[in-house]
């Protein structure tokens, strides 16, 4: 049986980037990245009180 990965940033590179050109300053993967991490983090502080 073969498996696939399914990485965070694998999945992320596929997604459309809907935004115009002039406002890609940074990969859109990245973004969400960042974004999904600290809602991870931010998740995880609150329950630990």
């Amino acid at each position: 049986m073969t498996r696939k990965s399914c990485h965070l940033l694998d999945m992320l590179a596929k997604l459309e980037d809907p935004r115009k050109d002039k406002g890609k300053r940074h990969p859109l993967k990245s973004i969400l990245a960042l974004m999904v991490s600290g809602a991870i983090i931010s998740h995880l502080l609150s329950n630990s009180q």
